[in-house]
């Protein structure tokens, strides 16, 4: 059952942010607040799948090399984008 955790996560994100498309359609703005945090919610579930498929898959990995970059690249990909969505927000 672990398996599918990302999967469901992932079809979370993809929900979100056809949801995000509908509204920019409609002729809304980024910064319109809920487009906001549809948008970079959606790309945070996303990262978050990401995460936790390699945390549910650590065994999978070759070494733990391996496991420790692509854990630093799901942080780094979330830290990136808590700076974009602040950026957005107050800026």
């Amino acid at each position: 059952m672990k398996r599918h955790i990302p999967a469901l996560i992932w079809c979370a994100a993809g929900i979100l942010l056809c949801i995000y498309f509908v509204g920019f359609g409609q002729g809304l703005r980024l910064h319109d607040g809920a487009q906001l945090y549809l948008l970079y919610g959606a790309l945070a579930l996303a990262v978050g799948g990401y995460l936790t498929h390699v945390l549910l898959w650590r065994k999978e990995n070759l070494s733990s090399v391996n496991f420790g970059y692509k854990l630093a690249l799901g942080l780094l990909a979330l830290l990136l984008l808590l700076s974009s969505f602040i950026k957005d927000l107050f800026f």
